[in-house]
């Protein structure tokens, strides 16, 4: 239903682009060239003010169309909210830059696992195995890796988060779900993805 009416309302602004109706006059109105350019209002009889209130309709539906994705996008966390969000999710960022399994224990939830392929097949491991393979200590390169959040996708007591961690020998990219336990956020699962370095 959203979709149908954002292009309706497309289409509509792409008509005022148009030059105005050309159509074949009836024979006792005809002229030497065969036709003439009518506006919408003299070609059918309408008020000389319809032309002016159609256009006022269109750009009315425009602005609605501009309106619109803001109002039917699902409400995100904001203040606070959004900081509960991000709280594991910066856990999980800082056990990278530290190299603190403790870090992922806090921000993972007791039962979460995570998830990759290699070699063509699938691998887990429990939070407790996934912890246990941080050093304790920072990398060696660490000054030159970078971390970043890309998105956040919130719905109630649920959510979704990308994040690539961008290193210089390699590159990955992480998508974590969390969920919501009474006021605590935490991640329930992550999967991910290893690439060669995107840095020239």
């Amino acid at each position: 239903m959203t979709q149908r009416c954002h292009f309706e309302a497309l289409y509509s602004c792409a008509c005022l682009s148009h030059s105005p109706i050309q159509m074949p006059m009836k024979p006792h109105l005809k002229r030497r060239r065969g036709t003439r350019q009518l506006s919408p209002a003299r070609l059918y009889g309408l008020p000389h003010n319809y032309a002016l209130s159609n256009v006022m309709r269109t750009l009315l539906l425009c602005l609605l169309t501009l309106m619109l994705p803001p109002l039917l996008v699902s409400a995100q966390p904001t203040g606070d909210g959004l900081d509960s969000v991000l709280a594991p999710l910066r856990l999980y960022l800082q056990a990278h830059a530290t190299g603190d399994g403790d870090f992922i224990r806090q921000a993972f939830h007791p039962k979460a696992e995570v998830f990759w392929i290699a070699d063509g097949a699938l691998r887990q491991l429990t939070t407790e195995e996934f912890a246990a393979r941080f050093s304790g200590s920072p990398a060696d390169d660490e000054d030159e890796r970078l971390r970043r959040i890309v998105s956040v996708d919130v719905t109630g007591n649920v959510a979704a988060a990308k994040i690539e961690l961008d290193y210089p020998d390699v590159f990955f990219t992480d998508y974590l779900t969390l969920v919501r336990e009474g006021d605590q956020w935490q991640v329930i699962s992550k999967s991910f993805r290893r690439d060669p370095p995107h840095r020239p």
